[in-house]
């Protein structure tokens, strides 16, 4: 990587734009005087819970007492502790920990690209920025900005959900996102857990598939659909954000 970048020191290269788990390429960046940008792929609540569980892993806290599983996360609503990710250290804690120590080292980096809308997760990402040492720029979603035609990818793509995903009935198909603020904050869907009961399942679907409830949450997603869309117009906030990276970005040359 050292050797492409002096090859083509020629080309004015500005900055290194890199993904928050390759957080080895900041120290390249920096031996080549080169600034960097971390970009956040996450939501910001996920960003948000990470530096949680390890703070609760260095107060003894973990595992957490069933107790309080439906408690709030102080300063994280609406997540409750039990919404934390837990199970993604569930084996390798250790190593977790570690990653998310060297994920959220913001070190000599000049800005944080972030990859959710500022309409989407309002309340997280302000105390985000309240709490960051550099720009946050929330310019999300990134993907209609640069068409997957034009990524220059290496590898090709496998592209064969979007084909799947074309196939299907329009506004039927469901994605996984967090359940906290699908049901309390969106208020577009409902949450199924613990241990199921057949009638528990039918009385979701029922309402989610007909009467006053289904057409209240459609009607949500429509108006967040639309917020979307603002944001990510010429003016809206999505696009702001898209600019000052470019100004950023031109200001280092």
């Amino acid at each position: 990587m050292r050797m492409e970048l002096r090859r083509d020191q020629e080309d004015d290269i500005a900055c290194i734009i890199h993904d928050e788990f390759m957080y080895f390429s900041e120290a390249v960046a920096t031996s080549l005087k080169l600034p960097s940008i971390i970009l956040r792929t996450t939501s910001a609540a996920t960003s948000l819970a990470r530096p949680t569980i390890v703070q609760l892993q260095a107060e003894g806290r973990i595992p957490l007492p069933d107790s309080v599983s439906e408690d709030a996360v102080p300063e994280l609503h609406p997540l409750r502790f039990k919404d934390l990710p837990f199970t993604i250290m569930s084996r390798t804690i250790d190593n977790f920990l570690q990653l998310v120590v060297h994920t959220y080292d913001i070190r000599t980096s000049s800005a944080i690209v972030w990859n959710t809308i500022d309409c989407l997760e309002p309340s997280t990402l302000a105390h985000i920025q309240r709490q960051s040492q550099v720009r946050v720029l929330p310019l999300g979603a990134i993907y209609k900005f640069a068409p997957a035609s034009s990524c220059g990818s290496l590898l090709d793509e496998d592209t064969s959900c979007v084909e799947w995903l074309g196939k299907q009935t329009k506004n039927s198909v469901i994605y996984r996102v967090n359940t906290r603020y699908v049901t309390h904050v969106w208020r577009v869907g409902l949450e199924l857990e613990d241990e199921l009961e057949r009638g528990d399942i039918e009385e979701s679907c029922k309402k989610t598939t007909g009467g006053q409830r289904r057409e209240a949450m459609r009607e949500r997603a429509r108006n967040l659909k639309k917020k979307v869309e603002v944001c990510i117009r010429e003016g809206g906030s999505s696009n702001n954000y898209l600019n000052r990276l470019v100004e950023m970005i031109m200001s280092f040359k």
